[in-house]
């Protein structure tokens, strides 16, 4: 069983801002669906759908990941953080920030607002990878834990990079060729499945036995999962993206 190591946690103000975001965001969720709660569920594309997809997305979950990891990731992972007093502010700034201009730009389908979020996301993702992902490298331990944790960091950093493709074809400048609904569903699944539920699954094998005390899930199993989800993922994007064919990526997601 993982041994808690209080000390080596980082500064409390660096999840902490994280984390109070979250009931922001949830709040921001709620005045969305009271001021457009009969038109949320008509259509995906609905820009109030969207925006609240993304307050979700981003908001709620992605500041409880960013704050969460940041603190897990020495603490329980023996992973070294670098950068976290210089950079978790300006992180923290890009991720909400980022959030807030494209759930303004969804909702108000401004290009600017859109084009703003499509460069201050991405930036939040790769700055969360670049103070992470060396400290995983380096670390000794716990291989498949870190393996995963790397893997959701990857799938986060490319779900932020379609991203960009998917607000610079909504601001009437795309920059690829491709269809927008296949490319959202392979944006999505990136963040849903590779991103939110891979880290999920990493972390949820540690920290299960570790507070709850049930037994921890096999090896063997988890890797295996990982293998066949990131195949599934890998194949089924690129089958939906090159012949518009999405039953592989409903299957993975399924």
């Amino acid at each position: 069983m993982a041994r808690l190591e209080i000390e080596r946690a980082p500064e409390v103000a660096l999840p902490r801002r994280f984390l109070h975001g979250v009931a922001g965001w949830g709040m921001v969720a709620a005045l969305l669906v009271a001021l457009d709660g009969d038109a949320l569920l008509r259509t995906r594309w609905h820009p109030s759908t969207l925006a609240l997809v993304h307050a979700f997305t981003l908001g709620v979950l992605g500041n409880a990941m960013f704050g969460s990891l940041l603190q897990f990731l020495p603490a329980a992972a023996g992973v070294r953080l670098r950068g976290d007093r210089r950079f978790g502010a300006t992180l923290h700034l890009l991720l909400n920030l980022g959030t807030a201009a494209l759930c303004i730009g969804l909702y108000t389908t401004s290009p600017e607002w859109l084009a703003c979020a499509g460069v201050l996301l991405p930036m939040a993702f790769l700055l969360l990878a670049s103070m992470t992902l060396p400290g995983l490298l380096a670390a000794r331990g716990q291989p498949l834990l870190r393996a995963g944790i790397a893997c959701a960091l990857l799938a986060g950093a490319l779900a932020a990079l379609l991203g960009v493709l998917l607000v610079s074809a909504l601001a009437g400048h795309p920059l690829v060729a491709w269809p927008v609904p296949p490319l959202v569903d392979v944006h999505a699944a990136w963040g849903m499945l590779g991103c939110v539920l891979v880290l999920l699954a990493s972390v949820g094998r540690i920290v299960m036995p570790m507070f709850q005390g049930s037994r921890r899930l096999p090896g063997a199993a988890l890797a295996c999962w990982l293998g066949l989800l990131a195949g599934g993922l890998l194949a089924g994007s690129a089958l939906h993206l090159a012949q518009g064919d999405g039953r592989l990526l409903r299957a993975t997601a399924g």
